[in-house]
């Protein structure tokens, strides 16, 4: 425990190794958040695909990984599934810098309107 806490500080302290260090080895999305932070999208999808969760927020990791390994599909597969369970979501989405590749692209549109 005292280890995983001390990761999410070294994330707010921008100290991403160090935190995927102190999260162990054990999935979780805040040491996917600093794996994808570090660069390491493909230590990052590993991770997500090993947590059990149903979170919206995790759908929206996973698109964000995708548009950062110019995987467009993945991205907007996920990012789908995220505003499916947290409309607000789209609001993000809309604005993040993550998709700004997106931004004219029908899909993408028809996924944040």
């Amino acid at each position: 425990e005292a280890g995983y806490n001390m990761g999410v500080l070294n994330i707010r302290d921008g100290e991403y190794d160090k935190a995927i260090a102190n999260f162990g080895s054990t999935p979780s999305f805040n040491k996917a958040l600093a794996q994808v932070l570090a660069k390491n999208g493909d230590d990052a999808k590993r991770t997500l695909a090993a947590v059990n969760s149903q979170d919206a927020v995790v759908d929206y990791l996973k698109a964000i990984i995708g548009s950062r390994m110019n995987e467009e599909t993945e991205a907007m597969e996920n990012l789908r599934k995220a505003v499916a369970k947290d409309p607000s979501l789209k609001g993000w989405a809309k604005y993040d810098v993550e998709f700004i590749r997106y931004f004219g692209s029908s899909t993408f549109n028809e996924i944040v309107d």
